[in-house]
């Protein structure tokens, strides 16, 4: 028997001072590697609506390979902070008018101050959970890896497939966020025939 390890050695996960928030959204997400070996990644994230709006991660890499001594070239990295810097648990931004929600993606430069790199549209305040969520996805417009002022891409009538998710339709002149959401809705429910 140990206590000191099996109870005393442990410590909570820290919330940002002044949370009344307990609990945590827990989250998991794997990659399989091409060569071989995966990556599992874990959050605790507690949301902005309800909590303080923080996270710590926990990323897990099981290597297929190994060092010069035998050993796994696994390893285990750790981060945290603001939630904007992964996207979820940031509050949803209601487009007036339409009936929907936009979703941020994680901050486009990695800190948190920056603006997202996307957003997911969707027709509730709930972070979409399947592609039958996703009503679209718009972004602030680029060109040659660089942002166009004033303009905003959408894409809309997300089809999965093992390769990832791809647009049926889509625009990359639109001039507001609010221009692209409304683009999106218009275009969410057209069979693949029908325009851009």
């Amino acid at each position: 028997m140990s206590l000191q390890q099996d109870l005393l050695d442990w410590r909570a996960i820290p919330h940002r001072e002044g949370c009344r928030r307990r609990g945590w959204d827990l989250r998991v997400h794997t990659v399989d590697r091409p060569r071989g070996g995966e990556v599992t990644t874990v959050q605790a994230v507690c949301p902005q609506d309800g909590g303080c709006g923080t996270y710590h991660e926990w990323k897990i890499t099981i290597a297929a390979d190994r060092d010069e001594h035998g050993d796994p070239r696994s390893k285990v990295t750790t981060s945290g902070g603001p939630v904007e810097g992964i996207g979820y648990g940031v509050r949803p931004v209601p487009v007036p008018g339409l009936g929907v929600w936009l979703h941020p993606g994680p901050a486009l430069l990695g800190w948190p101050e920056s603006r997202p790199d996307y957003f997911a549209v969707t027709r509730s305040k709930t972070p979409p959970a399947t592609w039958a969520d996703v009503l679209g996805v718009i972004a602030p417009a680029r060109r040659r890896g660089r942002q166009v002022k004033s303009r905003w891409s959408a894409g809309a009538h997300f089809t999965p497939s093992r390769y990832g998710a791809h647009p049926r339709h889509t625009h990359d002149a639109l001039t507001s966020r609010t221009a692209a959401a409304t683009w999106v809705v218009q275009h969410a429910a057209e069979p693949a025939n029908g325009g851009s």
